[in-house]
C-alpha cells in the first residue's frame, strides 16, 4: 500500500492550538465594551448586540448559574443570556426588548440581560457615568 506524503494526522495536530489560540484570542480581544450610547455585549466572534442606554432602566450585580458558554439566548426566566460560565450583572431592559438570537427565525422580548464581566463593580460604575454624561 502507497503512502501519501500528506501526513493529515500531522497537519490535525498542527492546526487544532492554532485554531485554539485564536478562538480563545477573540474571547479577550473581544469583550464587551461601553460605547457613547450603548452597552456592546459580544460572544467572541459569533455574536454581537448593541443595548442603546435608553433601553437600560437598572443594572446590579446578580449571580445566575450557567456551564460553560452560552452564547446568546433566551434562558428558562425569559431573561438573555450571554455568559462564560455563571453569569454575574443583571441588565434590567423595563417593559422589554426585541432580541432575535443567533439561529432563531423570530424575535422575542427579553426583560433583560444577563451577563458575564471580568470586574462587575467596574462596569456598574462606568455605565452610570456614561448615562449620567449629557
Amino acid at each position: 500500500m502507497s503512502r501519501s506524503p500528506f501526513d493529515f494526522t500531522g497537519c490535525l495536530r498542527l492546526r487544532a492550538p492554532v485554531w485554539l489560540t485564536g478562538f480563545l484570542a477573540s474571547m479577550v480581544t473581544r469583550p464587551h465594551r461601553l460605547g457613547p450610547h450603548s452597552l456592546v455585549v459580544r460572544d467572541g466572534i459569533f455574536t454581537e448586540w448593541a443595548v442603546p442606554f435608553t433601553w437600560i432602566r437598572g443594572a446590579r450585580e446578580a449571580a445566575h448559574p450557567n456551564f460553560g458558554r452560552s452564547g446568546l439566548r433566551v434562558d428558562k426566566t425569559g431573561d438573555a443570556l450571554l455568559a462564560v460560565g455563571d453569569a454575574n450583572v443583571l441588565i434590567d431592559l423595563g417593559e422589554g426588548q426585541p432580541l432575535q438570537a443567533p439561529g432563531s427565525a423570530d424575535a422575542v422580548t427579553v426583560p433583560a440581560l444577563r451577563i458575564t464581566v471580568d470586574n462587575p463593580g467596574e462596569i456598574l460604575a462606568r455605565r452610570q457615568a456614561a448615562v449620567a454624561r449629557p
